[in-house]
């Protein structure tokens, strides 16, 4: 989904300047694609201000289009494979 707006930002920072943006408290723990990359939206400060849960990887930049991903809910959670390796054989029939 596209964001409304443009944003600025700062390399290595988690502060994220909207300019005609309409964030709200329910984009908490939402994706958000900037450039390409994936980032996670920490905590909404106002319509226009958000923090990011890591840094910024990118070259510092404004006017920035941008758009959000699915909200995460919950907790992780891990899956684990079996650890064994196991062959499984074509049966043959036997005449």
């Amino acid at each position: 989904e596209d964001g409304t707006g443009t944003m600025s930002i700062t390399k290595d920072s988690d502060s994220v300047i909207g300019i005609g943006t309409a964030f709200t408290s329910d984009d908490e723990t939402r994706r958000i694609i900037i450039l390409g990359v994936t980032y996670v939206i920490k905590k909404v400060i106002d319509n226009s201000n958000v923090q990011l849960r890591t840094t910024y990887s990118g070259e510092s930049n404004t006017g920035l289009d941008y758009s959000f991903g699915a909200k995460l809910v919950g907790d992780p959670w891990e899956v684990k494979l079996p650890t064994e390796l196991v062959k499984i054989d074509n049966l043959q029939e036997i005449i």
